[in-house]
C-alpha cells in the first residue's frame, strides 16, 4: 500500500470515529421574549452566545455528552441570568425547550 493510500485510510478511519460521536444540540424558544443562551465548558467558561427569537429553533453541531451546562438570559436584561444549570442529554441529538411559567423560565430536555 502506498503512502497516499495509507494516508487516505487513516483519514477515513478518523472521520468515521468522529462522526459516530457527533450529533445535533437543538434549542427551541417557546417564550415571548428574545433569549440569549450560552453553553458552559468544563471550566465554566461561557461559549459563543446564541440569540433565540420567540418561536425560533436553533441547531448546533455538538459532541455527545451526558449533560450540558447552560446559562439563559433575557436579551433585554442580559446582566441577570434567567437560568443557570445543567441539562441532562439522554441521546446523541438532544432537544431543549425554553418555556416561561409565571415569570420563571423552565428548561425542558427531550429525546
Amino acid at each position: 500500500m502506498g503512502a497516499l493510500q495509507r494516508m487516505f485510510a487513516i483519514i477515513v478511519l478518523f472521520t468515521a470515529q468522529t462522526s459516530a460521536q457527533a450529533g445535533w444540540f437543538t434549542m427551541k424558544n417557546d417564550t415571548n421574549s428574545v433569549l440569549i443562551v450560552q453553553e458552559l465548558d468544563a471550566n465554566q467558561k461561557a461559549g459563543k452566545p446564541q440569540r433565540l427569537y420567540p418561536g425560533e429553533v436553533a441547531r448546533t453541531a455538538s459532541l455527545s455528552a451526558p449533560s450540558k451546562a447552560l446559562v439563559v438570559y433575557d436579551a433585554k436584561q442580559p446582566q441577570h441570568p434567567l437560568y443557570r444549570g445543567v441539562v441532562q442529554c439522554s441521546s446523541t441529538n438532544p432537544t431543549v425547550t425554553f418555556k416561561m411559567d409565571g415569570g420563571v423560565i423552565r428548561v425542558i430536555s427531550t429525546k
